[in-house]
């Protein structure tokens, strides 16, 4: 879609082991993060954690990318290991609930937006498999959102893009991963930068990717329901 600008992070985790940078990997509920083996390593809380924590329990590793940012090309492996999915996660992030693409085993990937109440884009090819390393492209810049991934033995490139203005309401567009429930997630050869100008065969090449209408999503017709309910309570009183 657009061309790199400057790069803004590079991480194979080849030169190091142990502890994380914080500022630029930062876990989410407190999950653990290391650099060991060669890759970036996050696993869910200890049930004493979780067992200490009324909520955000840590059940799955969490991280944000700190330096992504809100117009970015980013590329990176990722393997989830174990665990269990759920409708929730496991999950690719661009700002905290404002866009998302989540994978499932079943039903291939989904991208929805504002709050996971709209659905944007889908790919049913693009199923979760247990240790299998994903090759993940994407790109965002205004509001315009790609995602291309290829799977070790799965060679069909599987891409999702979207075009639409809840793509853009967040203060930022971190890239967050959550992997599953009890399981681990392996991150390897990280590349983030800066979204520079697009490319110049871009608007043709648009016109070949399949898109959807935007919808509402399971979510934002159960919180419809649960509205019209209240309200329908109110007015009986």
């Amino acid at each position: 879609m657009v061309r790199p600008g400057r790069l803004v992070l590079g991480d194979d985790f080849d030169d190091r082991s142990g502890k994380v940078n914080k500022k630029v990997y930062f876990p989410k509920q407190v999950t653990p993060w290391v650099v060991r083996d060669g890759v970036l390593f996050g696993m869910p809380n200890p049930p004493e954690v979780q067992a200490a924590r009324t909520k955000y329990k840590g059940k799955e590793p969490r991280v944000e990318l700190r330096k992504t940012p809100f117009d970015f090309v980013a590329a990176f492996d990722l393997r989830f290991r174990g665990g269990t999915e759920t409708p929730v996660v496991p999950f690719i992030e661009f700002g905290h609930h404002c866009s998302r693409v989540k994978l499932s085993g079943v039903s291939g990937a989904t991208y929805t937006a504002a709050g996971e109440m709209i659905l944007l884009g889908k790919a049913e090819e693009l199923r979760l498999r247990d240790g299998v390393w994903y090759h993940v492209l994407t790109e965002a810049k205004g509001d315009q959102f790609v995602f291309q991934v290829t799977a070790d033995g799965f060679p069909e490139t599987a891409t999702i893009y979207a075009e639409h203005e809840a793509i853009t309401e967040s203060d930022n567009r971190f890239i967050g991963i959550a992997g599953t429930v009890g399981g681990t997630v392996e991150v390897d050869n990280l590349r983030i930068w800066e979204a520079a100008a697009f490319r110049p065969d871009w608007e043709r090449r648009r016109r070949s990717i399949p898109t959807l209408e935007p919808t509402e999503t399971a979510k934002a017709k159960k919180k419809k329901k649960q509205a019209e309910v209240v309200d329908s309570d109110s007015r009986l009183r």
